[in-house]
């Protein structure tokens, strides 16, 4: 699963799992202007600051 932010592309953990949960999730995070930290594939990490972002898309 990928998550693109502001046409930025990072692979998603496999503990994401459902495309669709996580369009919610990331919906309710953009709503409450919170920083998340994600975790990308290969072990690595994000911090998100999702009042800054403009464009975002979660892609299977």
């Amino acid at each position: 699963m990928w998550l693109i932010i502001d046409g930025e592309r990072y692979e998603l953990s496999d503990a994401y799992v459902d495309a669709e949960a996580e369009r919610e999730r990331i919906e309710q995070a953009v709503f409450r202007c919170e920083v998340e930290q994600l975790h990308l594939a290969g072990g690595r990490r994000a911090l998100v600051n999702w009042r800054s972002v403009r464009f975002v898309s979660v892609e299977e």
